[in-house]
C-alpha cells in the first residue's frame, strides 16, 4: 500500500454531487459512515432505508453492514435525476 492510500478518505460531497478522485483504493465495501459521507445524507437515513427497503443496495456480512461503491453511485445517479 503506497502511503498516500493510508491517508485516503471517502470523497467530500461538493454541491449536488460528490467529488471523486481518480485514486480510489480498491476497497470493497464501505461501512455505513463511510457510506453516508461519501453519498451526503446521514447514517440514520442509510438504515432507515435498509429497514424499509430502500437504495442503496447493501451486503451484510457476519452482522456487518458493507456498502459497495457502485450501489453508492447508482444511489447518487438516481437521486440527481429524481429517481
Amino acid at each position: 500500500m503506497r502511503k498516500a492510500d493510508q491517508n485516503w478518505h471517502p470523497p467530500l460531497r461538493t454541491g449536488n454531487f460528490f467529488r471523486m478522485t481518480k485514486e480510489l483504493p480498491q476497497q470493497l465495501t464501505y461501512d455505513e459512515h463511510e457510506a453516508a459521507e461519501i453519498v451526503g445524507v446521514s447514517v440514520s437515513t442509510l438504515r432507515r432505508n435498509r429497514r424499509d427497503g430502500l437504495p442503496p443496495d447493501y451486503i451484510k456480512i457476519r452482522g456487518s453492514v458493507g456498502y459497495p461503491l457502485a450501489d453508492l453511485h447508482r444511489f447518487v445517479e438516481r437521486a440527481k435525476r429524481g429517481r
